[in-house]
């Protein structure tokens, strides 16, 4: 059995999936837009108002090299990471800069976990400038497996899958050009709090609570927290939430709309899985779940991945479904419903969990991971969701495996966009985990 089956649980969140404010707030440099058609939930370019690169919302990548080489960072103002740290096992961008959790990096000889920030970001280096942790090190918070990031606000939250983890989030501020130390957020034990994070730099952020028992079973819930206070708001739960249906092991934001995955949920099958939607302004206290595999498929899990960019939803499924897809939704405007457009499948012969990880570069190239594939050495596969494929789905533009191929180090656990490029973790890569680079074209 791969060790990647092993160490991921099925509520455990990528993070590559935030918005990604640069310093001025606009849109991705490489995309050269004026401030007027900069689309300021996603930071891209609307519709070609770009020069036409590849993070522009309506522009089209045509290739990417099949291998991606490892970031080589300079560790200038914070530690080498060690041994065993798990660099790597997730992503999130914000503007310029790279957070690379590692959930089991030690502080004074207690397993704190960490989030390097990495900026300086040119082809394959890196620079990093900081290694953010809890501001009182306690042991068990293992910070790191979830991140989420926008307008110089940092959320990290636990790796649940580690016994004794103390299930808090910490939340960081960066004022003056500098990170302070972060807050610890928590609530009661056992409920997988902090499983998925969102925040998009308007209002509150949302931290995924999947085995929430306030409600007397283990449906789950959500909770909305005040960035700016710290303070925990009343949770959302599912109008018609199932016990372990995991409501909350996923989150995704458009401008209007909360999305809320519940991957173990019965709708039309067993386990088929659900994706809520609920409304941001004014906050709704329940969800409506109106998304689902389609068909419904049984075992699928479907939300335990999500993806959005513009009018784009792209949806994984879990590690343990083994139904190897992922499903591709738009909508006509922003104020529209998203509609199922494709299933997407792996062409590899033998999948291992493909879907468990997805990213969109823009709204028309998607990136779906699979850590198992290849006997545990994992590849990215790139899809073009513009041109249909009788087979797969969507046509592939390129399988893209690590250069070095380290066997078993969870290639494609994590993924993020950032403009034109698409950064990998592989927390488990020798020796203490290591971040990829893909550049689409």
């Amino acid at each position: 059995m791969p060790r990647s089956f092993l160490r991921a649980v099925l509520w455990t969140a990528l993070l590559n999936q935030v918005a990604c404010l640069n310093p001025t707030g606009l849109c991705w440099k490489d995309e050269h837009c004026a401030p007027a058609t900069c689309d300021r939930q996603t930071h891209h370019c609307r519709d070609g108002a770009g020069d036409g690169g590849s993070g522009d919302l309506g522009a089209a990548c045509t290739q990417a090299a099949g291998t991606a080489q490892r970031l080589v960072v300079t560790f200038t103002a914070a530690p080498v990471p060690a041994s065993g740290d798990h660099f790597g096992a997730a992503l999130a961008m914000l503007g310029d800069t790279l957070f690379v959790g590692a959930p089991r990096h030690q502080s004074v000889a207690l397993t704190t976990g960490g989030v390097y920030a990495i900026s300086g970001l040119s082809g394959t280096t890196g620079v990093a400038q900081a290694l953010l942790g809890p501001a009182t090190p306690k042991g068990g918070e293992f910070m790191g497996l979830t991140l989420a990031t926008a307008a110089d606000i940092l959320l990290a939250g636990p790796d649940l899958t580690q016994g004794g983890s103390q299930e808090v989030v910490h939340l960081f501020h960066k004022s003056a050009g500098v990170w302070g130390s972060g807050q610890a957020i928590k609530v009661a034990s056992l409920m997988g709090f902090g499983s998925a994070l969102a925040y998009d730099g308007t209002g509150p952020a949302f931290i995924g609570a999947p085995a929430n028992i306030d409600v007397a079973s283990t449906q789950g819930a959500v909770y909305p927290l005040d960035v700016t206070t710290g303070t925990l708001q009343s949770p959302v739960y599912a109008k018609a939430g199932q016990a372990s249906g995991r409501f909350g092991a996923m989150l995704a934001l458009t401008p209007s709309t909360l999305l809320v995955a519940a991957p173990s949920e019965n709708i039309g099958q067993a386990k088929a899985g659900a994706v809520y939607t609920v409304a941001r302004s004014p906050l709704g206290l329940g969800a409506e779940a109106p998304y689902g595999p389609m068909p419904a498929k049984a075992n699928a899990q479907f939300g335990t991945a999500m993806a959005i960019v513009g009018n784009t939803l792209l949806v994984g499924s879990g590690i343990g479904s083994m139904t190897n897809s992922a499903y591709f939704f738009q909508r006509a405007s922003a104020t529209a419903p998203f509609t199922f457009q494709a299933t997407l499948s792996s062409p590899a012969p033998s999948p291992g969990y493909f879907g468990f990880t997805v990213a969109l570069l823009s709204e028309t190239v998607a990136a779906i991971g699979d850590t198992g594939v290849d006997t545990g050495l994992g590849a990215v596969y790139l899809y073009d969701l513009t041109q249909p494929d009788a087979t797969l789905g969507r046509r592939l533009i390129q399988t893209v495996v690590a250069a070095d191929r380290p066997a078993n180090a969870d290639f494609s656990l994590a993924l993020a966009a950032g403009g034109s490029t698409l950064f990998v973790g592989a927390p488990s890569a020798p020796p203490a985990g290591a971040v990829y680079v893909i550049s689409c074209q």
